[in-house]
């Protein structure tokens, strides 16, 4: 039996790979429904979260902000510095940026 590689079916194997590489990412978004958000656009949601829940923060407070995907949710989450009891946050977005859970530190 003998094969035979041409180039188009080397470029053909290539296209698949480079697809097959990039497709992953894409096919999150594209699976979420919803276009990314940025930092600010989650910080403002879940400043206006605690605001008509009635949960008090630091007025001018400074904090470290770190924000992770997980899936198609969002993990924010704030600790003050220098840290300080009751005032580390961790808050579950849904896709939409809608608050799910909070889990406030002592």
């Amino acid at each position: 039996m003998r094969f035979s590689i041409s180039l188009s079916s080397c470029l053909l194997a290539l296209w698949l790979a480079i697809v097959t590489l990039v497709s992953p990412s894409c096919e999150r978004l594209s699976r979420c429904g919803a276009e990314p958000l940025s930092k600010e656009e989650l910080r403002a949601k879940v400043e206006a979260h605690f605001e008509r829940t009635g949960t008090r923060l630091p007025a001018n407070r400074h904090s470290e902000v770190t924000v992770k995907r997980d899936h198609c949710d969002y993990l924010y989450m704030e600790e003050t510095i220098p840290p300080a009891p009751g005032f580390h946050f961790l808050v579950r977005l849904n896709r939409k940026g809608e608050v799910i859970e909070v889990l406030q530190g002592r």
